[in-house]
């Protein structure tokens, strides 16, 4: 026997925990992309120049 029987509360709360576990690492993945994409984005020199030269 690994675990004792008051670790595990009931199959409810382990199908409730696995839920929850995707959930936050779909969120934290979607999370990640949208950073990602945001930090690689090419910067435009318009925006350079205009930030720049700006009085």
């Amino acid at each position: 026997m690994v675990l004792f029987s008051e670790v595990i509360c009931s199959l409810d709360d382990t199908i409730i925990d696995l839920i929850m576990d995707s959930l936050g690492s779909g969120i934290a993945a979607l999370t990640s992309l949208w950073a990602l994409q945001e930090w690689t984005r090419p910067v435009h020199l318009s925006s350079i120049v205009r930030s720049t030269y700006r009085a």
